[in-house]
């Protein structure tokens, strides 16, 4: 008796479901919608790539070499485990790691330091920033101002007090990057890589915040576009977590075209940071550009994926693919820290 194609897909309806709709979406019709969905079906199987990354980035156009090269969910999860590995506490840890010189702020811990020099500091600083600790995505982020009164602070305190938070000094941003969206600090998440003491750039994205939000995380309202690494220009339009596309802010202003100032700075910047950072060999760093320099404002050894190569829908991958090659031996000897039902990537 002949076994059915649910047999050799070894998956339920809904997911068989997904992949002949994934390749309807591709305009695939009759005996050719088949046969791309059951190449949907082996790349989600054997490679790891979801059917809407097959989808957004049109692999039915492309090679299977090529294909490779991009990155995945899969990425993030799991052979970001094996590039990095220790440095936790949080965004104090980091704070502490790097020191000022790189950070470029005075910061305290709401939880560690009395509350009449927390008080102090906010008094000198006359504004500031309470983040989470170990918060990600822009949560729990809120900004402060002294000119609330001192009964808004009282209020504010109480609300953490205890709590695992950080305040810090705001950081004045850069005149061109206030255009953008004067809300929030708008910054520049750089995926760089460390191969064995030569860094080398391999992404750069521009975070904008939106809906006048203190922070430009993409799932708290944001956009993001492409920037080209070798001139600090943006080269696409910006796209919102619903990829929406817009050209231009809120303010007016163009967001194809803008060149991004200190840009040799944030490059810079970045090789000191991925080079000081031990074991961490890849790293999403989230970096702001003042009038003068660039300062780091938090490192991501878990730096999302789609957020380096969505907008432009060019892999990469390529040197993480190559570095992993290179060092497989020795990235094999790393203790594994994720789920047992993931094959060895390496």
């Amino acid at each position: 008796m002949a076994k059915s194609f649910k047999h050799y897909l070894g998956a339920p309806k809904r997911r068989i479901e997904l992949y002949f709709g994934s390749a309807e979406k591709l305009g695939y019709k009759g005996f050719s919608k088949f046969k791309v969905a059951f190449d949907i079906w082996w790349w989600r199987r054997i490679h790891h790539y979801k059917p809407n990354d097959y989808v957004f980035y049109g692999f039915d156009k492309y090679s299977p070499s090529y294909r490779k090269l991009f990155l995945r969910d899969y990425d993030q999860y799991i052979t970001y485990a094996k590039l990095n590995v220790g440095y936790g506490g949080g965004k104090g840890g980091q704070y502490e790691r790097y020191g000022k010189e790189i950070i470029g702020r005075d910061w305290l811990r709401v939880d560690k330091t009395p509350l009449e020099t927390v008080k102090e500091f906010i008094n000198n600083n006359k504004n500031v920033i309470f983040k989470p600790n170990t918060g990600s995505c822009g949560r729990g982020v809120f900004a402060f101002d002294i000119s609330d009164g001192s009964k808004a602070m009282e209020e504010t305190l109480l609300s953490i007090i205890g709590s695992n938070y950080i305040c810090e000094q705001f950081i004045e941003q850069h005149e061109k990057m206030t255009i953008l969206h004067p809300q929030s600090v708008n910054s520049v998440r750089v995926l760089v890589l460390n191969d064995h003491g030569t860094p080398h750039i391999i992404a750069a994205t521009l975070k904008l915040g939106g809906d006048e939000k203190v922070v430009d995380n993409l799932r708290n309202g944001g956009l993001a576009a492409n920037i080209n690494v070798e001139n600090g220009i943006v080269d696409t339009p910006a796209f919102d977590l619903e990829d929406n596309c817009t050209y231009f802010t809120k303010t007016g202003a163009s967001i194809i075209g803008f060149e991004l100032p200190n840009w040799d700075k944030v490059c810079e910047l970045a090789k000191k940071v991925i080079l000081c950072s031990g074991t961490n060999i890849l790293l999403g760093l989230d970096i702001a550009i003042t009038n003068e320099e660039a300062v780091l404002i938090e490192t991501n050894n878990r730096p999302g994926t789609r957020i380096v190569q969505s907008f432009d829908k060019k892999p990469k991958g390529m040197l993480i693919r190559e570095y992993c090659k290179t060092y497989k031996k020795e990235l094999r000897k790393i203790p594994r820290c994720v789920k047992k039902k993931h094959k060895n990537v390496f």
